[in-house]
């Protein structure tokens, strides 16, 4: 079974439609397809602008994974198969298959132990292809997941340029290298020094000023490797070089995943970091990178109007969003799915699925 993490750079930037896209086409494929969330989705209007939202609409015959109370307000008729152990603010999360057409509310796991027993399930049941739900601020829970579909355009910011810099951004800190590394279990952030100590800190995140400080009184040796397992501020990681940038430098920077890193700051914050870390040789990896099949941009966005306080959807130009994209990203596929070429979303999938880690490098 193959598991595919949708999320956009912002609301309405047309990640509801792409995975709705990769759902139709799968089933022209002749896929079994399931659905699940990080979290709840299923406005029927944005709770900010009132316009419109699509919808997530299942076929019978596909499997979905959302909270119980979600499924007694859904259209589509749903057969409960197994009810799991995975609480969430709208009740037990429950296996079910579609057994009648209708849109479905999607409230799923938000942690990765327990998404992955929902793809456990899915797979017991024969599904080709599972699809999950998230969001930019949503992908922590994700690393389990095969690869990302990832959402972008004018909802972002309706000038092109930022939008395609900061989807470069992104994309550059999504495809950190891979390095199969040992490190304790269990340790949270781990220092080992070129005598071959160690230190453990047992915090996981680099998150706030007093564990810096920590951190830069732990750091009286040259250094070999450090790990840092859970969020990262940019900010202060940038503090830590500029401080301690002699006993960094050739060090190895691990993470867990760079995962963590885009739930820790703007990309474009981290775009301003690779230098730095380029300037001191110190090389960030990761433990685990999850791939990126392909990109969307979607040319909407919701505009402000003064003379009545609402909101009215408006539009960039489409071929120029899409063809200053396609010129910054080279690394993978990019795609207006409304826009001509239109790839085999699915055989993008399978293909990107089946590379090894270590074409996942620093681009």
């Amino acid at each position: 079974m193959k598991t595919v993490g949708f999320a956009g750079t912002a609301k309405n930037t047309g990640k509801t439609t792409t995975a709705l896209h990769v759902l139709q086409a799968g089933k022209e494929a002749g896929l079994r397809l399931a659905l699940t969330s990080i979290g709840y989705d299923g406005e029927n209007r944005d709770n900010v602008t009132g316009l419109p939202k699509p919808r997530y609409t299942l076929q019978p015959g596909m499997l979905v994974a959302t909270g119980s109370t979600c499924l007694r307000s859904s259209t589509a008729i749903v057969r409960a198969i197994e009810e799991t152990p995975i609480h969430t603010i709208f009740g037990q999360v429950v296996v079910g298959e579609v057994t009648y057409p209708g849109t479905v509310l999607l409230a799923g796991p938000n942690r990765s132990s327990d998404l992955q027993h929902v793809f456990d399930i899915f797979t017991s049941l024969g599904c080709n292809l599972a699809l999950v739900d998230g969001a930019l601020n949503r992908l922590v829970p994700m690393t389990c997941v095969d690869g990302l579909v990832l959402s972008t355009g004018a909802a972002f910011d309706q000038r092109i340029s930022h939008v395609v810099e900061h989807a470069g951004a992104l994309l550059r800190l999504l495809r950190m290298p891979v390095i199969r590394d040992e490190v304790p279990v269990n340790s949270g952030l781990w220092v080992e020094f070129k005598d071959q100590t160690s230190c453990v800190l047992g915090y996981g995140s680099l998150i706030g000023k007093n564990l810096l400080d920590t951190l830069l009184r732990t750091l009286i040796a040259p250094v070999k490797k450090i790990y840092i397992p859970g969020a990262c501020d940019p900010h202060l990681l940038k503090l830590l070089i500029d401080q301690k940038a002699d006993l960094l430098r050739g060090a190895l920077m691990l993470f867990r995943s760079p995962l963590h890193l885009v739930a820790s700051g703007d990309p474009l914050l981290w775009k301003e970091i690779f230098p730095l870390l380029e300037a001191t040789d110190i090389q960030p990896s990761s433990l685990q990178t999850p791939q990126v099949f392909f990109m969307t941009v979607n040319p909407f966005y919701p505009r402000y109007l003064d003379r009545n306080g609402m909101y009215e959807a408006a539009y960039v130009d489409k071929r120029e969003l899409l063809a200053a994209a396609c010129n910054r990203i080279s690394e993978i596929p990019v795609l207006d799915i409304f826009q001509p070429p239109f790839p085999d979303v699915i055989s993008l999938i399978n293909y990107f699925a089946e590379l090894p880690d270590v074409t996942r490098s620093l681009c």
